[in-house]
């Protein structure tokens, strides 16, 4: 079965990785800092970016290939993960701080007090598509063949 949703998502990420480490080569580059982080706050700030992105991207894409495959492409899984793609870049050009960054700080001080997670953005994907991968997991377990139709599947007794 091909998986639109999750193939799109999945070359949508690799891009977006791809940018975020041409961002942490420029920033080391314009440093001089060629291995490490050197202790430079711009370094560390864009290396943050592109660890992140590598953390959270295998669980959302995971999540997304299993609704895909219990529920086919529906509208609204092509919406969430639209939108936390442009999120995770958000999140990337965020993180150099500045006047784009001062939404982060904003957020990072409501997400301190109400949630220890470190990644709000992906701990909602997650709970917004658990309960309806749990109630599509009957149908991912089920085997498609019974054994009493299919003498290669039978095991010798």
């Amino acid at each position: 079965m091909i998986l639109p949703i999750t193939l799109t998502i999945a070359g949508a990420a690799a891009l977006v990785n791809i940018w975020l480490m041409i961002r942490v080569g420029q920033v080391r580059s314009s440093e001089k800092i060629s291995v490490g982080d050197g202790g430079n706050e711009k370094v560390i700030r864009r290396m943050r970016a592109h660890a992140n992105f590598g953390e959270s991207i295998p669980i959302v894409l995971i999540l997304i290939a299993a609704i895909e495959l219990a529920s086919g492409s529906p509208t609204w899984l092509w919406t969430v993960s639209g939108v936390y793609m442009l999120g995770r870049v958000a999140h990337g050009v965020g993180m150099d701080g500045g006047a784009l960054g001062q939404g982060r700080m904003v957020r990072a001080e409501w997400s301190e007090r109400s949630c220890p997670c470190s990644s709000r953005l992906d701990l909602a994907l997650m709970l917004f598509l658990s309960p309806i991968l749990l109630q599509r997991m009957p149908a991912l377990c089920r085997f498609p063949y019974r054994r009493d139709n299919h003498p290669q599947l039978q095991i010798p007794m």
